[in-house]
C-alpha cells in the first residue's frame, strides 16, 4: 500500500529570484508506473504562507530508456522564494509517486548575503578588536 499524491518541500537555502523548474521523472522499468503525472507548484519567503505560481503541469512518463528529458516547468508570476513545494495530484498508476531528480534555475537575491559572506561580516568585528588589544 502506498500513495499516488503528495507534498514535496524544497528549501533552497536563501531566497531566489526563480523562472523554471527543470524535473526528471522517475525513469525505471518498462512503463514506469511511479512517476508524478500532474501537480501544481507553490512558493513561499518564510515556509509558512505558500502561494501558487503557474498552473497545473503535466509530467512526461518514463519510458525506462535511458536519455529521458527533464520536464522544463516555466515559474508564470513567480517571485522571490527561498521554499518551494510540489503538489503531486496523480501519477502515471502504481500504488507510489516519485522523481529522480530537481533543478531550479534563477537568480539569487541581491539583499540575501551567502552563508560564507554573513559569516565574515560577522567575524571581522571581532577580528578588529582583537588587534586593538595592548601588547605588554
Amino acid at each position: 500500500m502506498g500513495h499516488s499524491t503528495g507534498v514535496l518541500t524544497f528549501n533552497l537555502g536563501s531566497e531566489y529570484d526563480l523562472t523554471d523548474a527543470l524535473v526528471w521523472n522517475v525513469n525505471f522499468g518498462p512503463g514506469a508506473v511511479t512517476g508524478v503525472k500532474t501537480m501544481t507548484i507553490s512558493i513561499s519567503s518564510d515556509g509558512a504562507s505558500y502561494k501558487q505560481v503557474g498552473g497545473t503541469y503535466n509530467l512526461t512518463e518514463g519510458t525506462g530508456f535511458n536519455g529521458l528529458a527533464p520536464n522544463d516547468l516555466t515559474l508564470s508570476n513567480a517571485t522571490m522564494a527561498q521554499f518551494v513545494q510540489f503538489n503531486i495530484t496523480s501519477n502515471w498508476g502504481g500504488g507510489i509517486v516519485g522523481l529522480n531528480e530537481v533543478e531550479f534555475l534563477g537568480t539569487a537575491s541581491a539583499t540575501t548575503p551567502e552563508p560564507a559572506t554573513l559569516g565574515l561580516w560577522l567575524l571581522a568585528p571581532a577580528l578588529a578588536f582583537a588587534r586593538r588589544r595592548p601588547v605588554a
